[in-house]
């Protein structure tokens, strides 16, 4: 950035150079005026001694008698009562700011001037001029009313404004002249006399006028031409914008020159008519508009200096002024601008820091603008200014306008000079690059001629060997090796027409190709042609109609070249039509036939009627072009028919087919038609296409089951053959799709596939399009995509690998990095699926483990159920193992629960063990009734006492399992105690079904039962009841404290039992939330705050923690401590 003390520097210059021009101004002002000029002294002015002929005119400057708020004439200054208020008023000056008994007058308003002239000795015939009285006046010259301009009034509504020159001519000779003088203002800012009224002889004053008239005329026709030049070059470059700012700005000043009252309202001259209203405003509109317009082409001139917000603002005021000066009453609106005088003169110095700037980072041409801009606004400056009766001046705008137009021509000079020498710079390393390319395009052709050249022997050797290993010089060939040896020389032929294509255009591009002409007979070739070009239809609906009739005159012409014309358009005749026909006849003229070969084809767009004819052009040249070629034989064929003295052209019918048209000259009428050339179909220059050979396609050797699948999507057969043979050997199952819309169809069948290889230009639908569509529903490892392409440029491969390919692999390649690239990428394939794998085993594991929680919980519950029941009571299960045992049944029989869990019940039971066995039996049975009388058995007790007595038999369904419950004891039948417990289970079943249910309703499911929702509520209800019933009912503090006190035992008994986190307690029980943190650590926030007693919740949820003991007991093994003072605050929490 410019530093604080450039800036300074800059706008203390710039206000020096203001003093000095207001200085010479002042001074020119009195050197014109000449220096003995008399001034008007307490309302009377002394002429005695001024020399009208020798001097030149007077200006009528002083103390004039200043009379406000009253309009007198002069009869009023002879009565004997003089008129009140007077005071003097030093003119030329607007009333505005004048301090009249204390108060500051404003510009509206009324009054009068009088001024007594001493003249001389002489009697004269003078005149004076009149400009600037704001806004009407009246002049009485003794006593006589010698001019009025508009209408004098006391308000807005009495006064008619108007603004002219005027000269009225008066007599003075040896008596005292009286000048009365009635002024009123009500439309204009300023009010008063802002101009000198001028006194002298009516020539000099009548020349003084037509001097200015002729210097602003001057200036409003070089204004013009200025503005309307720039605009002009503007048109003819557009890219550059500065010129039609700086061509706006010179009409928009000429406008101001034409409308300003500094220049003698010269627009009244041509226009009499023309309100001065309208002319002020014009006026002030141009110059409000002209300082956006003079900063916009600062700007483009150097965009990197000045700031393009500052230039929004500038616009935008600009348009709100010129808004005002529309619509605005004129008094407002001439109110305003000393605002946006004050703005102006801000942006002149704002701008001439930037160029300052502009000049000191040598920006071209930046000296010049500087000094003109810097002329052009110290002459505005000094104008506004003096405008605003700030300081004492002359306008001077004209001058500083000029002097920027003319520092303007010269910056422009420089530039155009500029330009010119980097034009003809440029032009002479054009015609350096233009030699340069020449030679590089001899040297291309010579590559080309030399390498097709050399291109044709090893071709030769190709499709001769295949040709004749085809037709068995080394002995019988299976069909598979035919089918492949066919591929092989049809890609030679291919390549071989190819080859003879570029040397046909190099040649042509020589003009080293010679014709031998001949007559030659147009139908038997066209016979030839179609005859030859049939294989070309593969089977489509399409016919070669021959059109030509045998009366048809012979053609002067080469026949080897214009068959091959006629190969080319009958060849892409083919390949771009489907079904329908392709035609080719001809008209005989004067002294040429003209030759059609029509097709019903998709047609050529109109925009492409002659590009097509240009080297590798086509019609479709996108990748997903349906159609193989590389755009040769259109433009060669063109050439052709050009060298035989013809035209060639096409015509457009857009999806109904096109025409192609060549002309020919007629061959003398004596010449004899030579006999056509019938060469087989390997010896003419036909584009040959690859054929499709289904034989060739076949597996090598049958796959094995678990082979990978692998998906080749070629357009090209022989590529097809090539992966299917090298990955085929290699024991992989190759499956092979033409295009990219077979090859999705198979995928979408629901074929699997281990890898992709994929054709990256395949018609209708590219590769890029089938792997972005892959994406969308396999990952990259799920299904690998490696993309073939002939095209090894980096933006190919880069878009390829962006759509989601996996690899690449350039044509030709060599089979060892095939089938590496395949392999490696199958290795990540089946890496990704050992994943996947282990992520399915790592859930069942957490699910089997949470399965088993549950069923220790389950099992807690029960025992907890069991110990309530009077009598001992096991149970065993299906697998023949004690699964519980209650409190009671440990204190009679001497066995702990540890040991007996898991153990085999023969270990209770002696020689009765045929009892068990056979309920047992029974219980596999589904919904067999054990209860009954029982039976009297003999159990063994842990100490090996001997127990004899009465054992009842129950079935009892826990989850999903059968339990064998014995109750030994007097009972006879089974105690309620099991009917309760195995109708809480049930019923616990129901309400985890029902619950289940409830997860799976939907809005549409409710409206179909309406009545589903009374019946939840009659649920709800029944079970807050139940709840609030069967809850104990302990002291509302104990219960609270002993919640927190059972949360805590838990707590520490799980850390001690499992040795996992707290968090692990809430995810694994399925009783509390867990909440991730942004910084990764699991929070359970809900749980944490049953463990104070200040921040456990006012309803605490005493199934939540009685859930969560029971899991705690569950998970802990052996009769710790810890587990025995758990399990006795869980008790107590149950029983109240």
């Amino acid at each position: 950035m410019l530093s604080a003390l450039l800036i300074r520097t800059v706008i203390c210059v710039y206000f020096a150079m203001t003093l000095a021009l207001f200085s010479c101004c002042a001074s020119g002002a009195d050197a014109a005026a000449g220096n003995s000029a008399p001034v008007a002294r307490q309302g009377v002015l002394d002429l005695g001694a001024w020399d009208f002929r020798g001097n030149g005119a007077v200006d009528l400057n002083g103390e004039w008698e200043f009379y406000w708020k009253q309009l007198l004439v002069p009869d009023d200054f002879h009565r004997a009562n003089a008129p009140n208020g007077k005071t003097f008023l030093a003119l030329p000056a607007a009333w505005n700011g004048v301090r009249l008994n204390g108060q500051k007058l404003g510009g509206d308003g009324f009054a009068t001037f009088r001024l007594r002239i001493l003249p001389g000795p002489e009697k004269r015939e003078l005149a004076l001029h009149l400009d600037d009285l704001y806004s009407a006046y009246r002049l009485w010259s003794n006593g006589r009313l010698i001019v009025e301009s508009g209408l004098v009034g006391k308000d807005v509504s009495a006064e008619v404004p108007s603004q002219s020159v005027r000269q009225p001519r008066l007599t003075i000779g040896d008596q005292p002249l009286e000048l009365v003088l009635q002024i009123s203002n009500h439309h204009y800012r300023e009010g008063g006399i802002v101009s000198p009224i001028k006194l002298g002889t009516a020539e000099q004053l009548a020349a003084a006028q037509i001097r200015q008239w002729g210097v602003a005329m001057f200036c409003i026709g070089s204004l013009a031409v200025m503005g309307i030049y720039h605009i002009a070059l503007f048109c003819f470059r557009r890219k550059n914008s500065a010129p039609l700012y700086f061509g706006i700005y010179c009409l928009l000043w000429m406008g101001y020159f034409l409308t300003s009252n500094s220049n003698g309202w010269v627009a009244s001259l041509y226009f009499a008519k023309i309100p001065v209203q309208f002319l002020i405003r014009v006026d002030l509109i141009c110059f409000v508009l002209s300082v956006p317009v003079i900063y916009s082409f600062l700007r483009t001139l150097y965009p990197g200096e000045f700031s393009h917000g500052l230039q929004q603002i500038t616009w935008a005021l600009a348009a709100i002024f010129a808004a005002l000066g529309i619509a605005a009453p004129a008094m407002a609106f001439t109110s305003v601008i000393p605002a946006y005088y004050i703005f102006s003169i801000v942006l002149i110095l704002y701008s001439l820091v930037m160029l300052f700037m502009a000049m000191r980072r040598k920006r071209e041409g930046a000296s010049f603008i500087l000094l003109g801009f810097l002329a052009l606004g110290l002459a505005g400056t000094n104008d506004m200014l003096h405008d605003l009766q700030l300081i004492s001046s002359v306008y001077m705008f004209r001058t500083g306008m000029f002097a920027f137009i003319l520092f303007q021509a010269c910056a422009l000079s420089i530039r155009f000079s500029q330009a010119f020498s980097t034009v003809e710079q440029l032009s002479g390393e054009r015609e350096e690059h233009i030699l340069a390319l020449s030679r590089m395009d001899r040297l291309k052709d010579e590559f080309l001629a030399n390498t097709s050249h050399e291109l044709r022997t090893p071709l030769n050797g190709i499709i001769g060997l295949a040709e004749s290993l085809s037709a068995g010089a080394a002995g019988q060939l299976s069909e598979q090796a035919r089918a492949s040896l066919e591929m092989i020389s049809g890609s030679g032929r291919r390549l071989n027409n190819l080859v003879n294509d570029i040397l046909d255009l190099s040649r042509l591009k020589n003009r080293d190709i010679q014709l031998h002409r001949k007559s030659v007979d147009l139908r038997s070739l066209t016979d030839t042609v179609l005859a030859v070009s049939k294989p070309l239809v593969h089977g489509r609906r399409l016919a070669l109609v021959n059109d030509i009739s045998r009366c048809m005159p012979l053609v002067d012409g080469d026949e080897d070249r214009l068959q091959q014309v006629l190969f080319n358009l009958v060849g892409n005749a083919i390949k771009f039509t489907g079904q329908g026909e392709v035609t080719v006849s001809a008209a005989a003229g004067n002294s040429e036939i003209e030759i059609s070969v029509r097709d019903t084809g998709i047609g050529i767009p109109p925009d492409k009627l002659e590009s097509i004819f240009n080297a590798f052009e086509q019609v479709d040249s996108s990748a997903a072009r349906n159609h193989g070629g590389v755009g040769l034989g259109l433009g060669i064929s063109r050439q052709l028919i050009e060298l035989h003295g013809g035209r060639l052209w096409a015509e457009a019918h857009p999806g109904s087919g096109s025409i192609f048209r060549f002309t020919l000259p007629l061959a003398p009428s004596d010449a004899a038609p030579a006999a056509i050339d019938n060469r087989g179909h390997d010896e003419l220059p036909l584009p040959v296409t690859a054929p499709t050979f289904s034989a060739a396609l076949a597996a090598l050797t049958p796959p094995s089951a678990n082979a990978p699948r692998i998906l080749a999507v070629d357009d090209d057969p022989v590529n097809l053959q090539v992966v299917k043979n090298q990955l085929g050997l290699e024991g992989m199952e190759v499956i092979t799709a033409a295009n990219g819309r077979e090859a999705l169809a198979l995928i979408e069948s629901g074929e699997i596939f281990h890898l992709i290889l994929l054709d990256m230009m395949m018609p209708g639908m590219t590769g890029f399009e089938l792997c972005r569509g892959l994406r969308k529903r396999y990952n990259s490892a799920e299904l690998p995509v490696i993309m073939l392409t002939a095209k090894n440029r980096i933006a190919d491969l880069t878009e390829g690998l962006e759509y989601g390919a996996n690899d690449y692999l350039g044509k030709p390649f060599a089979r060892e990095e095939l089938l590496a690239r395949v392999r490696a990428q199958l290795k990540v394939r089946e890496a990704h699926e050992t994943a996947l794998e282990n992520s399915r085993l790592c859930r069942e594991m957490e699910l089997r483990a949470q399965t088993e929680a549950e069923l220790r919980l389950t099992q807690c519950r029960l025992t907890g159920m069991l110990n309530t029941v009077q009598e001992p009571i096991i149970a065993i299960n299906e697998s023949s193992e004690i699964a519980f045992c209650n409190r009671v049944f440990e204190e009679s029989f001497c066995y702990g629960v540890d040991e007996l869990l898991g153990q085999p019940f023969e270990r209770l039971f002696g020689a009765s063990t045929e009892v068990p066995q056979k309920w047992l039996n029974v219980l596999d049975k589904s919904g067999a009734d054990l209860a009954g009388a029982g039976e009297i058995l003999e159990m063994i007790t842990s100490d090996g006492r001997r127990w004899s007595g009465r054992v009842i038999p129950a079935a009892l369904e826990l989850e999903d399992e059968r339990l064998l419950v014995l109750m030994l004891g007097e009972s006879q039948v089974v105690t309620p105690s099991l009917l309760w417990i195995e109708d809480l289970l049930q019923n616990r079943r129901r309400l985890q079904q029902m619950e289940e249910t409830l997860n799976g309703l939907t809005p549409l499911v409710l409206e179909r039962h309406p009545g589903f929702i009374e019946d939840l509520r009659l649920v709800d209800r029944s079970l807050e009841r139940m709840s609030r019933e069967l809850t104990p009912e302990l002291p509302e503090q104990d219960q609270r404290r002993l919640i927190v006190d059972a949360m805590k035992l838990a707590l520490e008994l799980w850390s001690e039992a499992t040795g996992t986190a707290k968090a692990d307690l809430a995810r694994l029980s399925g009783q509390w939330a867990v909440y991730v943190n942004l910084d990764g650590w699991e929070r359970t926030q809900t749980l944490d705050r049953y463990l104070s007693i200040d921040t456990l919740p006012a309803k605490p949820r005493l199934k939540k923690v009685l859930c969560t003991g029971d899991f705690v007991l569950s998970s802990a093994h052996g009769d710790t401590p810890q587990r025995q003072r758990l399990a006795t605050a869980l008790d107590h929490l149950r029983n109240g």
